[in-house]
C-alpha cells in the first residue's frame, strides 16, 4: 500500500511540474516581444455586464459597492442584488408558510464570484436576494484598483494572517454586509458553496442570530478528505494554479490567443460571454484569493488533509447554539470532489432525531450544481424557502461533551489523510465518516 501511494505521488507531482514548466516556458519564452502591462480592468466590468445583458435582459440585477471597513483594511465589496418583484412580492404573503422577509445571501466559493449565481439569481424571483464578492474574489478584487498602495497593502495582511484570522477577517466582512445592506430583514437564509460554505459555518456559529436557515452547497471543509481524487485538486489550489498560469500568460500577452480559443470552442452565447468573464478576472493580478487558500491545505509527498475541519463548528451549531437553525445541504450526485456521501452520512447519522437537517442531491450535477443542473437546484432551493421548521429537541449536553466535540476534531486529523493512491484515499473517506458515525452515536448512546 505504502509503496503504490508513493508511485502515485511521484506520477502526480512530476506530471504537474512538467506541465508547469513547460507552460511557463511558451508563455515567457517563445512569445518575449508582445510583454505589455494588463489590460484595462474596465475589461471585467465590462464583460460581467454583457453576460449579464443576455441572462437578465430586464435588468432586474444590479451591482453594488458597499464600504467596509475593520481591522485588516478599508476596501469596497462589491455585490449583486436582486429585488423580489411586486407581483412576487404579493404571491409570497400569500402563502401561510412563507415568511415576509425571506432574503437569501449567496457566498461564493474558491476562484469564483457572484457572477456565478446570477442565472439562479433569475429564477427565485419571489425573494430578495444578494450575491458578495468577498475581497480578493470577483469584481471586489479589482474595486480598488485605482488605490495601489491600499491593495498592495492589503494583499501583504492577508498574507501574513493564519487561517483563523482569515476566516476571522471573512466572516465579519459577512457581518457588516447584512447589517449594512439587509438590515431590515429579520433574518436571512445563508447559503454558501464550497469553500464559501465552509465560511458561511463559521459565521454561523459566531453569529446565528442573524440566520433563518443555512443552506451548504457541496460544503467544503468540514472532514479532513474530501473526495478521492482530492489530492489532485490541492496540488492545483497549493501551487495557485490557474491563475499564476493566466497572469503569466497576460502579462506575455497570450490573453488574445486565449480568447480566441474560447470563441472557437464555446459557441453558447451566454457560456461563451461567461469564459471570457473568468479568463479575465482569474489573470488579474489583484487578485488574492487564491494565494492564501492553499493555507487552509497540509499537502505532503504522500498525504494531504484540510488542516482545520470545521466539523466542531458545525456540531456545536446544532447542539449549543440557542438559535434554532435549519441546514439543509444541496450536493451534486456526480461531485468528485466533496461528494454526495458526506452530506448523506451527516444526515442519515443519528443527529437527524434531534436536528432540523438534511440532505438533498440534485442529478446530472457536479462541483456546481447551480450551473450543471439549474432548474433542478432551483427547485430545491424553492422546497427549502416554503419549509416549515421542525421542531427539535435540544440535547441537554455538559460541557464534558463539548469538549468531546473538540476531540473528535484532533481524532479526525490524527487518523484520517488523503493520498494520491485513489483506493487508499477511498478507505480514509469511509474511515473518517466510521469515526464520525461512531462519535455522534455516542452523544447519545454513551
Amino acid at each position: 500500500m505504502m509503496i503504490r501511494s508513493i508511485f502515485c505521488s511521484l506520477f502526480a507531482y512530476s506530471s504537474v511540474v512538467i506541465c508547469y514548466i513547460s507552460l511557463l516556458t511558451i508563455l515567457i519564452f517563445l512569445h518575449p516581444l508582445t510583454i505589455f502591462s494588463p489590460k484595462s480592468i474596465h475589461q471585467i466590468s465590462d464583460s460581467e455586464s454583457s453576460y449579464l445583458s443576455i441572462i437578465d435582459p430586464h435588468k432586474t440585477i444590479k451591482r453594488r459597492y458597499t464600504k467596509m471597513i475593520n481591522t485588516f483594511c478599508c476596501s469596497h465589496v462589491t455585490s449583486l442584488v436582486k429585488e423580489s418583484t411586486r407581483q412576487s412580492r404579493q404571491s409570497r404573503q400569500s402563502r401561510q408558510s412563507r415568511q415576509s422577509n425571506d432574503a437569501i445571501l449567496f457566498v461564493h466559493g474558491t476562484s469564483a464570484s457572484s457572477l456565478g449565481f446570477a442565472k439562479c439569481m433569475t429564477k427565485l424571483s419571489d425573494v430578495d436576494i444578494h450575491a458578495i464578492d468577498l475581497p480578493g474574489f470577483g469584481v471586489s478584487s479589482i474595486s480598488n484598483s485605482m488605490d495601489t498602495d491600499a491593495t498592495i497593502s492589503l494583499i501583504d495582511k492577508m498574507e501574513g494572517l493564519s487561517t483563523i484570522e482569515i476566516v476571522d477577517f471573512y466572516c465579519d466582512i459577512l457581518r457588516q454586509y447584512i447589517l449594512t445592506n439587509m438590515k431590515h430583514k429579520e433574518k436571512i437564509i445563508l447559503v454558501g458553496h464550497s469553500f464559501g460554505s465552509f465560511l458561511c459555518i463559521h459565521f454561523a456559529s459566531r453569529y446565528p442570530q442573524f440566520l433563518q436557515k443555512l443552506v451548504l452547497v457541496n460544503p467544503g471543509g468540514i472532514f479532513p478528505v474530501y473526495g478521492a481524487y482530492a489530492n489532485y485538486w490541492a496540488i492545483f489550489f497549493k501551487l495557485n494554479l490557474p491563475q499564476s498560469l493566466l497572469i503569466k500568460a497576460k502579462q506575455s500577452g497570450w490573453m488574445d490567443f486565449l480568447h480566441s480559443l474560447v470563441n472557437y470552442n464555446i459557441k453558447v452565447k451566454e457560456d461563451n460571454l461567461f469564459a471570457h468573464y473568468y479568463l479575465e478576472l482569474l489573470s488579474c493580478e489583484n487578485g488574492f484569493s487564491s494565494k492564501y487558500i492553499g493555507k487552509f491545505i497540509d499537502l505532503g509527498f504522500i498525504r494531504c488533509q484540510w488542516k482545520d475541519p470545521c466539523i466542531v463548528e458545525l456540531l456545536n451549531i446544532l447542539f449549543f447554539e440557542k438559535e434554532n437553525i435549519p441546514i439543509r445541504f444541496i450536493y451534486g450526485e456526480d461531485d468528485s470532489i466533496m461528494p454526495y456521501l458526506q452530506g448523506r452520512t451527516i444526515c442519515d447519522s443519528d443527529l437527524q432525531n434531534i436536528c432540523d437537517i438534511a440532505c438533498d442531491p440534485v442529478s446530472q450535477a457536479s462541483h456546481a450544481p447551480y450551473f450543471d443542473n439549474l432548474d433542478e437546484f432551483c427547485n430545491v432551493m424553492r422546497r427549502i424557502l416554503i419549509s416549515k421548521e421542525e421542531s427539535r429537541k435540544k440535547g441537554t449536553f455538559s460541557m464534558k461533551r463539548k469538549l468531546d466535540i473538540d476531540i473528535l476534531r484532533r481524532n479526525l486529523l490524527d487518523q484520517c489523510f488523503s493520498t494520491f493512491c485513489v483506493k487508499n484515499a477511498e478507505k480514509m473517506i469511509e474511515k473518517q465518516y466510521a469515526i464520525f458515525r461512531e462519535f455522534v452515536g455516542g452523544l447519545f448512546y454513551p
